[in-house]
């Protein structure tokens, strides 16, 4: 559930433990939204894409993705928390959905690595490139099924070294 109890340099309300909250479904919902043209209307959705691939921080999702790859994403991090959601537009004209979130970090760049990793053992997956090896995969859940909404997706749990990271993304091209 996403919640908005504070405004995003609202100091006191976060000294008094008032916090906004969202899960990674429901941000892959509203970008799914987006990238499918379904948000507001395609129009509407072209230009946030725009707006998203203007993004200046590319060090989580795009982070470990080629050159080549074009993402449209939106990162935030405060104490301890870091988070990147986007669309990752693949070099064969796919694309999906892809949002990290992170929490209880210890060091800010070892858990900003961890989840770029994450991305691109996504990015690998989409694209059939084995990841067996890489040692994020280890103790990691993975699954795929069917959402609340009747929508296909895949989810991602993992416990790292660095804190909790949840992933969710759908495979936009069977929506």
């Amino acid at each position: 559930d996403i919640r908005v109890l504070r405004g995003v340099e609202d100091e006191k309300a976060y000294e008094k433990g008032m916090n906004n909250t969202t899960t990674a479904y429901d941000l892959m919902l509203i970008f799914d939204r987006i990238a499918t043209g379904k948000a507001v209307d395609a129009t509407s959705c072209a230009a946030m894409i725009d707006m998203l691939k203007a993004q200046h921080f590319k060090e989580i999702i795009a982070g470990k993705l080629p050159d080549k790859v074009q993402v449209a994403s939106k990162s935030g991090w405060i104490t301890g928390v870091h988070h990147d959601s986007g669309i990752v537009f693949l070099p064969d004209g796919r694309k999906y959905v892809l949002v990290l979130l992170s929490k209880d970090i210890g060091d800010d760049e070892a858990a900003i690595g961890e989840e770029a990793t994450v991305s691109r053992i996504v990015y690998d997956h989409m694209m059939g490139i084995p990841v067996a090896g890489d040692p994020m995969v280890k103790g990691a859940v993975a699954g795929e099924g069917e959402g609340p909404d009747g929508g296909q997706g895949e989810a991602l749990a993992a416990r790292g070294g660095q804190g909790d990271m949840s992933a969710a993304w759908p495979v936009v091209d069977r929506l």
